[in-house]
């Protein structure tokens, strides 16, 4: 896996390859992986955070388009992030908005919200610079953030999964409750139980469209106290 470090500036500093376990085949029908083992060793060829006459983020947007395009009547599931302008600070994060906002646009346009449901995510807040030495950056280093946008029509059919996931975001959430709540999508006339603690504790993983206890604990959840 590659990652690129840059400046404040813009420049880059370095690209640095860490190997991970991976898989033995394949683990998806399509990702961009094959573009990014070609392309990032010339990154340095380009202007900063693009290739060619192409900003970098705009690639992976083009991509998602195609993707929800070819598969517009199939189930499918995707998962993409981008890092290069939030990675080592904040302020160049706004280089994407406009574009985020015409892809979510073209989403909408095209009825692909109509039928999913969308997810947008960090896996933590800001992390470096002066702010990590306050006490908002101990917190943004620790809580990372999820919102959820599911169709307009969900909330007549669905109201008590509608108000729990209202009243879940009030209460302790992780990314393992995201993980039940795509289990949950994939069958969502599945047994649910009460959340009854089993063994003198709640269950590790909570579908979002269910109640999340009130009273629950970091250690009900398996945050370690570091977190």
């Amino acid at each position: 896996m590659y990652f690129t470090q840059w400046a404040e500036d813009g420049s880059e500093i370095g690209t640095f390859t860490y190997r991970m376990l991976g898989f033995r085949s394949q683990p998806v029908d399509h990702y961009m992986r094959t573009y990014y083992l070609a392309a990032t060793p010339k990154f340095s060829q380009h202007k900063s955070f693009c290739s060619g006459s192409v900003a970098r983020h705009m690639n992976m947007m083009h991509w998602m388009r195609e993707f929800v395009d070819v598969y517009e009547s199939r189930p499918k599931f995707s998962f993409a992030f981008h890092s290069e302008y939030s990675h080592g600070a904040n302020n160049k994060l706004q280089w994407a908005d406009d574009d985020l906002l015409e892809l979510l646009r073209y989403f909408e346009k095209r009825g692909h919200l109509d039928s999913s449901l969308l997810v947008l995510m960090s896996d933590h807040g800001a992390r470096f610079q002066n702010l990590r030495a306050t006490e908002q950056g101990k917190y943004e280093e620790r809580l990372p953030f999820v919102a959820l946008r599911v169709p307009l029509w969900f909330a007549d059919r669905y109201p008590e999964a509608t108000r729990n996931l209202h009243s879940n975001a009030k209460r302790l959430t992780t990314p393992f409750d995201l993980h039940e709540t795509f289990l949950d999508v994939i069958d969502f006339k599945r047994d649910r139980d009460s959340g009854a603690k089993k063994t003198g504790r709640f269950r590790r993983g909570f579908s979002l469209f269910e109640a999340i206890p009130a009273d629950r604990s970091c250690a009900d959840a398996d945050i370690e106290p570091h977190w």
